[in-house]
Formats: C-alpha cells, sequence, structure tokens
C-alpha cells in the first residue's frame, strides 16, 4: 500500500470519495487490476497545497500532493459510480467497465461497452485468460450458450485459457 492510501469498502467508498472532494481533492484517475479472482481498483486524487520544499516550486507557487483509495471487489459485485462526485470519473469508469468487465453502476454516461469497443469487438480485452463474466453478458456479446448449461442455472463466461486458440469462451458453472 502507498503511504497516502487508504483501503475502502463499497460501502465506504462514496463517503471517502465526498470527504476528499470536501477536501479540494480532483479525480486524477483510477487504475484497474484483474488479480484473477477480484478486481483492485485504486482511485487517484490531486489537491495544491503550499509546499514545505525550500522554494523550489518558486515563491507562492502550489505543490500536488496525491490521495489514493484502494477498493478490492469480487468479479462480480457492482461497484458505485464516482461520476456523482466527480463528473469526470465517468471516462475512466467506462473504460475500466469496457476492457475489464468491472461492474460498475450509475455511471452519468455510459457508453454501454462502445466507448472503445465496436461492434463484435472481443469482451473486455484486457481480462486475464481465465477471468469470468456473468451470462447475460456473454449473451449480449452474442456468445452461443448451451441449453444444458443455461438449465443449470447462472453460469459464467471464462475467456480461453490459452489466448489465439480459436477455440472461443468458455462456459463454465
Amino acid at each position: 500500500m502507498l503511504n497516502c492510501e487508504t483501503a475502502v469498502s463499497l460501502e465506504t467508498l462514496l463517503a471517502e470519495a465526498t470527504r476528499l472532494r470536501g477536501e479540494g481533492a480532483r479525480m486524477v484517475t483510477a487504475t484497474g487490476l484483474d488479480e484473477q479472482d477480484h478486481f483492485e481498483i485504486i482511485y487517484t486524487f490531486s489537491r495544491s497545497v503550499a509546499p514545505d520544499n525550500g522554494g523550489r516550486y518558486g515563491e507562492g507557487a502550489l505543490a500536488p500532493s496525491f490521495s489514493h483509495l484502494r477498493l478490492s471487489v469480487g468479479k462480480t459485485e457492482a461497484v458505485p459510480s464516482l461520476s456523482g462526485i466527480f463528473s469526470s470519473a465517468f471516462l475512466i469508469e467506462n473504460e475500466m467497465k469496457e476492457l475489464l468487465g468491472i461492474n460498475i453502476t450509475g455511471l452519468s454516461i455510459d457508453y454501454g461497452g462502445h466507448l472503445f469497443l465496436v461492434a463484435g469487438a472481443v469482451e473486455t480485452p484486457l481480462a486475464r485468460p481465465g477471468a469470468t463474466v456473468p451470462l447475460a453478458r456473454a449473451k449480449g456479446a452474442g456468445i452461443s450458450v448451451s441449453a444444458e448449461a443455461r438449465r443449470a442455472g447462472e453460469p459464467v463466461v471464462g475467456l480461453p485459457a490459452k489466448p489465439g486458440n480459436g477455440r472461443g469462451p468458455e462456459v463454465t458453472r
């Protein structure tokens, strides 16, 4: 963990982001990490502070100070969008949703999986091999699911274990 990093949960994420906003922070970016069995999201915030650095930034200049929130979530958990607190968050959140498959809900502007990807593109291209997406998303992507798998409940679709093997996504339980 970074020394200016705070671990948050789904229950505390919005409150912590609101606190940072109240302290004058701006959202810089967020980084989504696919850790195979869960996602890590690191939100980065900046605020300008008077430097205590011997004038390195010049007389009256302000220096950036960074803070981070780290969220660890399960692959199917819904993550609330920060776009209601930091309006620019909708871009990076759409990117994480589309490219990694993170289930971000409540986006102020939701591109529906087409910020970067065109129809027919590989779904969640930055997800790790073996990562999973819900059955409903597989159907929406035009991936065929056998009747047996549908009767078995809510299976998930896994990406091929070996990228480029031509087999396509597999249905697992």
